[in-house]
């Protein structure tokens, strides 16, 4: 399960770059958020129910801490 999680996440950062630099491109605020919901939220929610039963306190918090980091 932590493979799993760490590619995800890993996808998630790279996704998260993209955002910065359409950040730099000048694109709004509303822009964004729209982005950032369909690139890595939608990848988040896809997988959480599938992983709900099987996560470890550790990758919760893990998860957790990005989403917060990252929104």
């Amino acid at each position: 399960m932590d493979v799993h999680v760490n590619l995800i996440l890993s996808q998630c950062n790279q996704r998260l770059y993209l955002l910065k630099l359409l950040h730099h491109q000048e694109l709004s605020s509303f822009q964004l958020d729209q982005v950032s919901h369909a690139i890595i939220v939608s990848r988040l929610r896809y997988a959480l129910p599938v992983w709900s039963g099987f996560l470890s306190t550790d990758l919760i918090n893990r998860i957790q801490s990005y989403v917060k980091t990252a929104f």
